[in-house]
């Protein structure tokens, strides 16, 4: 039991890191296009703010919770708690139907948006279709690869 709650912390570990990675290097990236410019339309003051904003967040909640498992990690009595939670059918019950639930609106949020963006933007169109058929995808190979592992 403490294995697999040792590669879990591991694991939680490295995902926090990769996040933080990410986030930092997003938010140069939106950072060095503010400062520099690179053009004077609103596309792109959207595009290097939404990089600094986004990067930001993503290297927060990487920090943030790569805290969290150092502070878990150094307090044995919340440690055990975290296992008994990882343990818990009740919690991974209502965090696979919350996954569910989300991707199934999720794809028919984009379906809808396709129909009505159909009309009125094509660009905006192949831009959800991509998406969908992205997430299709994804949730195809995930699906295969659950299916037989469990």
């Amino acid at each position: 039991m403490l294995i697999k709650q040792a590669k879990t912390v591991r694991l939680r570990v490295i995902y926090s890191i990769i996040a933080l990675i990410i986030g930092l290097s997003v938010f140069s990236i939106g950072l060095y296009t503010t400062i520099h410019g690179g053009g004077q339309s609103s596309q792109f003051d959207f595009a290097s703010g939404f990089l600094v904003g986004g990067g930001g967040s993503m290297a927060l909640v990487g920090a943030f919770l790569l805290l969290q498992i150092l502070l878990l990690l150094r307090n044995p009595q919340k440690l055990q708690q975290f296992q008994i939670d990882e343990n818990d059918e009740r919690r991974q019950t209502i965090m696979e139907k919350t996954c569910k639930w989300t991707f199934v609106i999720l794809a028919l949020g984009i379906t809808l948006a396709s129909l009505i963006f159909a009309m009125v933007n094509f660009t905006v169109l192949i831009t959800l279709i991509c998406c969908l058929w992205t997430a299709a995808i994804l949730f195809a190979i995930i699906y295969f690869f659950m299916s037989r592992r469990m």
